[in-house]
């Protein structure tokens, strides 16, 4: 294993107003992502269990029919196969993202090596 910085490390853009930077471990996929003020991801569904965790910014999570505003520092749950969507606030939104098992879709923005 060797350090990661997320600093040091590209903004894939994913599509319009949707930036990530992607870290795979082993067993689990770390996800730093940037919306665009307003930005709705459309509700969805994965095998992979998900911990988010708001790093700066305004959230509003759907999730199966609740409804959650998160802030800086707040976190949510997602059992896998649970709908989910978000809604970035009015002055954007920074998240990170954790994974289990690995989301291989996505490409990495650095190597785990042994």
């Amino acid at each position: 294993m060797f350090p990661v910085n997320w600093d040091e490390l590209a903004w894939d853009n994913v599509s319009e107003g949707l930036q990530r930077k992607v870290v795979h471990g082993e067993a689990l996929t770390m996800v730093l992502v940037r919306f665009a003020p307003g930005l709705t991801t459309p509700g969805h569904t994965h095998s992979n269990e998900q911990l988010t965790h708001i790093v700066s910014g305004t959230a509003f999570f759907t999730v199966e029919n609740a409804k959650h505003e998160l802030r800086a520092g707040d976190m949510l749950h997602f059992p896998p196969n649970v709908r989910h969507g978000a809604t970035a606030g009015k002055e954007g939104l920074e998240l990170l993202d954790i994974f289990t098992p690995r989301r291989d879709e996505f490409p990495a923005s650095a190597k785990i090596e042994k």
